[in-house]
């Protein structure tokens, strides 16, 4: 985090031709006051002891408590849009604090519950009302502070957030308002954290060139809970409400907020590969290109009782109400859910687009719509396990349009499908490939309505999948049970596998 020395000599040089005196009017983006250091907290009373703070001779390691709100560009409006007015006038620029020493936030500021208004970098290289909070062998904390307004750009190179662009220790109860604006690793909160982030709220528009961009922060390394996004946030590559990449844990988070970009977009991610636990997404998740889901775009690790309630549209392949595409990536899902509405090209399913390893007690209840490709739960998954899950909206697609998985050489186990609509030229349950086969005790009359799955699914390899596939094909004119069935109230009738109930549906 060192900055050179010639940068070093320039800002002391500024901030000593301004002078070291002030009073406790509005801040003219030149005056500092020293506060009274013997205090502990430290009080910041005023804008002109906020930017001693910012300043050479700011201490960095003391605790400071804020006891107004402060209004960095007086008389100046902030829209959420990055708009000002009046446009002409000239504002107030803002230096992180730490950024004119190169050293870390290593005190505790606590904002006691008031508001930062105007925060504004022009044509600063860094942006954020902090540079570092903490570093790796030491603490920072900032809490209980709102970022009431302003607007913060890098336009080029890493890390921008209104808090601080880098986070290694702990952001606790804060808001930000501002709009935000970078190329990589963009956030409502911070840049990129290795530290906490947590009861946190973006409020602001956020705005990514390239990749990274996130409600609270563009990339994440350690441990983001309980924060919320309720803003729209845009990025061409890995957009989302909460993380932009995430490669450790995000728990106990909503997006309420539009997410676009064009690819690898997600409510609460764009990337994830590690674990995302107890998330929601309620907003729209829209992509141009791939990669699109509800929680997240793209990606692997665990999912564990995510949810979907927004309505998630690609205009190209893998769409998923959780996952858009796990590729390579080995990607668990316990205990998820999509309720709102799913629009893709091909690929596309109400939990996973393409791809996943396990899926366990997941459901769908939302309409999924397709080119090609679509599933109730997945619209492509070579090798996946299914077990205990269940959907229930239309399906509706052009061709390989299936009730649970467009395609699988996996396990379907304990697995229900209960479809008012499956529509396409080439229906099914699930396109099965050289894998077990799924057996139902009855399947009534469709184009394709499924009115019941048992539970009862065989574990044999499909040496011939063609020819067994066509036995459990059902009938789309006539009511009529498959042949090959297992009895769903004898355990001894499926081959030893126990017997799973039908789920209630709440229909």
């Amino acid at each position: 985090m060192k900055i050179s020395l010639n940068v070093y000599v320039s800002v002391l040089f500024i901030w000593l031709l301004y002078g070291c005196n002030a009073g406790k009017t509005d801040w003219d983006g030149k005056r500092i006051e020293q506060p009274d250091l013997n205090a502990d907290p430290v009080l910041i009373e005023s804008a002109a002891q906020l930017a001693w703070l910012a300043s050479p001779e700011g201490d960095l390691q003391k605790n400071y408590l804020l006891t107004t709100d402060i209004d960095l560009n007086p008389g100046v409006k902030f829209e959420r849009n990055g708009t000002f007015m009046p446009e002409d006038k000239e504002l107030n620029v803002w230096m992180p604090i730490g950024y004119a020493t190169g050293r870390p936030w290593k005190g505790r500021f606590d904002g006691g519950g008031h508001r930062i208004a105007g925060l504004y970098n022009g044509n600063f290289p860094e942006g954020g009302l902090f540079y570092c909070i903490g570093a790796q062998d030491s603490y920072g904390e900032v809490k209980n502070l709102t970022i009431e307004s302003g607007v913060i750009t890098k336009k080029r190179d890493l890390h921008i957030g209104t808090f601080g662009v880098y986070n290694f220790g702990l952001i606790e109860n804060c808001v930000n308002k501002a709009r935000v604006n970078g190329s990589y690793f963009v956030g409502g909160i911070c840049g990129e954290n290795r530290g906490e982030i947590r009861n946190c709220r973006n409020e602001g528009w956020i705005w990514g060139r390239e990749s990274g961009a996130g409600g609270m922060c563009g990339r994440n390394f350690n441990l983001i809970r309980n924060c919320v996004n309720d803003a729209m946030i845009f990025c061409s590559n890995n957009a989302g409400g909460i993380c932009g990449v995430n490669e450790a844990v995000i728990t106990d988070c909503d997006n309420d907020g539009r997410i676009e970009g064009y690819a690898t977009v997600g409510g609460i991610c764009g990337t994830s590969t590690y674990l995302l636990e107890n998330c929601i997404n309620r907003d729209t998740v829209f992509g141009e290109k791939a990669a699109v889901g509800g929680i997240f775009g793209f990606g692997g690790g665990k999912m564990l009782h995510c949810s979907n309630e927004g309505v998630v549209a690609g205009k190209g392949i893998q769409v998923g109400g959780i996952l858009g595409t796990s590729g390579n990536n080995n990607a668990y899902f316990i205990g998820c859910s999509n309720r709102g509405q799913i629009y893709g090209d091909k690929m596309v399913g109400g939990i996973c687009g393409d791809g996943g390893t396990i899926y366990i007690a997941c459901y769908n209840t939302g309409d999924i719509q397709a080119n090609r490709s679509v599933g109730g739960l997945s619209g492509d998954c070579v090798n996946g396990v299914f077990y205990a899950c269940y959907s229930v909206g239309d399906v509706v697609g052009g061709e390989y349009v299936y009730g649970i998985v467009g395609q699988t050489g996996g396990l379907v186990r304990a697995t229900y499908v209960l479809a008012t609509g499956v529509y396409g030229s080439d229906q099914d349950i699930a396109r099965l490939q050289n894998g077990p086969a799924v057996l139902l005790e009855d399947v009534f009359e469709c184009n394709a309505r499924i009115d019941e799955m048992n539970a009862a699914i065989e574990e044999w390899n499909l040496g011939e999948t063609e020819a067994i596939q066509d036995r459990f094909r059902y009938a789309s004119s006539s009511p009529q049970k498959c042949v090959y069935r297992y009895k769903k109230d004898e355990e001894s009738g499926n081959s030893g596998l126990p017997v799973v109930y039908k789920p209630d549906l709440g229909q």
